[in-house]
């Protein structure tokens, strides 16, 4: 864990102190693996054609974001190969906890203003007027760059969580093995 190797440097006070805390920070990472680890058996008896269907469907909406092939969206990354470079493990992480682990170039930034909203998105444009950030397929921000308190990267994703609990765990499977055979 990257904080228990930063921290091995620090008195031992401060070490003791951290040892408390570890456990609440692995809480939402433990249930994460948990349910990685009960779905990726379903995926043995995916479906590649269901899996397409379930990707052009709006249920999912992830060709509104991702491209396959010659159609779908620009927001996320191209999936036209994800099969060749990514596991069956993390398609599905990818699917399930989009936020934990953004691919390269697909790094939101967040956006807090003088008034205190705060933005989230892909940085479409970086004028010196105007930031315009990319929220979703559907919704993009303008925020003039004298309201901007400040930009900093942010560490949620754009892409929808949930989405496991939007699909069935047959849907789910479908589209893993039909992204995991994408070559």
């Amino acid at each position: 864990m990257l904080f228990r190797s930063r921290l091995a440097k620090q008195p031992p006070s401060v070490q003791a102190k951290a040892e408390e805390l570890y456990p609440l920070i692995n809480v939402d990472l433990a249930k994460e693996r948990q349910r990685i680890e009960e779905v990726l058996p379903l995926v043995r008896h995916g479906d590649i054609r269901r899996g397409q269907l379930v990707f052009a469907r709006a249920k999912a909406s992830c060709s509104s974001c991702h491209q396959f092939g010659y159609v779908g969206g620009h927001i996320g990354p191209d999936l036209t190969h994800v099969g060749r470079i990514r596991s069956e493990r993390d398609i599905l992480e990818a699917i399930m906890f989009p936020s934990a682990s953004i691919v390269r170039s697909f790094e939101p930034m967040q956006v807090v203003t003088k008034a205190g909203k705060v933005f989230n998105g892909l940085v479409h444009k970086d004028a010196p007027d105007e930031v315009v950030l990319i929220a979703s397929a559907t919704e993009t921000i303008r925020v003039p760059r004298e309201d901007i308190e400040e930009m900093r990267p942010s560490r949620t994703s754009i892409m929808p969580a949930g989405l496991d609990k939007q699909l069935s765990p047959q849907e789910l499977a479908d589209l893993v093995t039909f992204l995991h055979n994408a070559r």
